[in-house]
């Protein structure tokens, strides 16, 4: 059997209802807004993806995506130093992280299927949809930590805003999730 090739967009967890009701819609996010300022008038919507290679930087985006959504209350769950934004259990709280199946629809940066204008905020290294994406397989918590674990890449270990050495009175260890998630 030949193993799929998969694409990865970063999300937040409370996301997924929507996410499992319409697939991804491609949009423009705030975080993208703010990033082009004045140029932001000419942002297409789009669902981006990464490869595997480049999977570093989704969990990059989805820090940057979860920083916005920590609250006091989980600072006060949480002994987080005052140079961080969030920890690791909030990241796998918050996040969650999109598979999905590699096809001809998509676009990749630099090579725009035909008759597609490839959108200005793309960047080396992406995958684009101008279309709604549904995703294969959903990864949040667990499943989540240990897909990223298996890479190491949890965020901790590759962010400087993530604490280190913080971690929930009671945390438990990694349970391996069925194999069958990814």
């Amino acid at each position: 059997m030949t193993k799929k090739s998969h694409l990865y967009h970063g999300t937040l967890a409370r996301y997924l209802p929507a996410i499992a009701a319409n697939g991804l819609l491609p949009m423009v996010g705030p975080f993208t807004e703010k990033s082009y300022g004045r140029q932001s008038d000419r942002i297409v919507p789009a669902v981006f993806m990464a490869a595997d290679g480049d999977l570093e930087r989704v969990v990059h985006a989805m820090v940057a995506a979860i920083m916005f959504e920590v609250t006091e209350e989980d600072f006060a769950r949480y002994d987080i130093g005052n140079d961080y934004h969030l920890n690791d259990d909030l990241f796998f709280e918050y996040g969650a992280l999109a598979v999905i199946d590699r096809n001809d629809r998509f676009s990749r940066a630099g090579k725009p299927n035909p008759g597609v204008d490839e959108p200005f905020q793309v960047e080396d290294g992406d995958w684009y949809s101008l279309e709604p994406v549904r995703p294969a397989n959903v990864l949040s918590g667990e499943s989540l930590r240990l897909f990223l674990a298996e890479r190491n890449l949890t965020p901790s270990s590759i962010n400087d805003f993530v604490d280190p050495d913080s971690i929930e009175a009671g945390s438990r260890p990694i349970k391996k999730p069925p194999l069958d998630l990814y």
